[in-house]
């Protein structure tokens, strides 16, 4: 199974690498018609990045929002989830480049 992930819209190519490994994950944990949703909302759940840097925590904010699409997290996760990822954003400070 070939999956085009063109149409993710990600600020950087390693957010849509990282959204891609999630997507990867849920579809491939689906497509073994051995396991059930909740164990593709797992594998992707378990596929997203670590925020350990700005890069990551973009990264982890394209999944959250792909993820809410595909129903992986309901609104009021979700919302966490992004809640933690802005708290995470303020505490890197601002590189050069958005100053």
């Amino acid at each position: 199974m070939t999956l085009d992930l063109d149409w993710i819209h990600a600020s950087a190519d390693v957010s849509k690498a990282d959204a891609g490994k999630c997507i990867k994950a849920y579809v491939a944990v689906l497509a073994s018609g051995e396991y059930k949703l909740h164990d593709a909302k797992r594998a992707y759940r378990a596929a997203m990045p670590l925020m350990t840097d700005r890069q990551s925590i973009h990264s982890f904010i394209v999944c959250v929002a792909q993820g809410t699409l595909l129903d992986v997290f309901d609104g009021t996760e979700a919302s966490k989830l992004l809640y933690v990822a802005q708290v995470g954003l303020s505490a890197t400070g601002h590189d050069e480049t958005e100053a």
